[in-house]
């Protein structure tokens, strides 16, 4: 993990003369005020071999997702999904929803406890969505870096694994020379709220029905430059 240097440390400061007349059976010691060594805060980009690791937090480390890893993140997912409703529709099969042939990386958060986050880019593939995406965001597809699979594990909310996964994510497009862009559901309020706390940009909506029946509505966000 990254850390600080440790702080200073700061005694009670006595005048001199008065600790010289102080009668040394009450003598009093100083007091140390350091702080053990602190984290750096999150979300800060580290350099390391082989360019793996893309952020620090203060108990977890962003990095590219390894093979092994895979049914680790089909059992953070069915966790979610049981918390939260995502996905909405949990796959028949979750390890190939997870890996489908378009994704150009996939990340995840690593801490102690093991894996608490996932997110990855997905290429363009035509279909209606990307399509709509692309065209609400102005992008050609070739410029594109779609953002899926975005889950945070629920033993790991309000630790900022949400945020430092989708900035590391939209790193990852920049570094391809590809703009980030993104579709959520109406109903997903909570990841719609990370974005714009994030600087994502709100660039369309528009009711949208699945293959399968019912509908929504689907909005469209784009990565600030």
């Amino acid at each position: 993990m990254i850390r600080t240097d440790p702080s200073g440390v700061a005694f009670s400061h006595f005048d001199a003369e008065r600790r010289a007349k102080r009668p040394t059976t009450h003598r009093r010691r100083a007091v140390s005020t350091s702080k053990s060594p602190k984290s750096f805060p999150d979300h800060r980009s580290a350099a390391a071999p082989g360019g793996t690791i893309l952020a620090m937090l203060r108990n977890a480390t962003v990095r590219a997702r390894r093979p092994e890893e895979v049914d680790e993140c089909v059992a953070m997912l069915e966790l979610v999904h049981a918390a939260d409703g995502y996905p909405s529709r949990l796959p028949e099969d979750p390890r190939r929803w997870l890996t489908p042939a378009d994704t150009v990386g996939a990340w995840v958060a690593a801490d102690p406890g093991g894996l608490s986050g996932h997110v990855a880019l997905h290429r363009p593939t035509g279909d209606a969505e990307s399509s709509w995406v692309c065209t609400t965001a102005g992008l050609p597809p070739e410029a594109t870096a779609l953002v899926a699979r975005l889950f945070v594990a629920p033993r790991a909310r309000g630790m900022g694994v949400g945020v430092a996964l989708l900035r590391a994510v939209v790193r990852e497009a920049s570094a391809r020379e590809l703009r980030a862009a993104l579709a959520v559901t109406d109903g997903d309020r909570a990841a719609m709220a990370l974005y714009e706390r994030c600087g994502w940009q709100h660039v369309g909506k528009t009711p949208w029905s699945w293959s399968g029946g019912g509908s929504i509505v689907l909005h469209c966000y784009l990565a600030s430059d």
